[in-house]
């Protein structure tokens, strides 16, 4: 088929600007988290409250 190549090379180029460079990006961020990083984020009253507020009340 002709022009298949380069289509596919478009196609997975833009497939990992989008999409993998992002997620790759976040898993680079979260190595940095250590666990007393995220105890520090979730022992939060914000994240407490919500878990034991249900989601339709405020």
């Amino acid at each position: 088929m002709p022009g298949f190549g380069l289509g596919m090379g478009i196609t997975l180029t833009m497939l990992s600007l989008v999409v993998l460079l992002p997620i790759g990006a976040l898993l680079l961020f979260g190595l940095n988290f250590g666990p007393s990083e995220i105890w520090r984020v979730v022992n939060t009253e914000r994240v407490w409250g919500r878990c034991f507020c249900p989601s339709g009340s405020r």
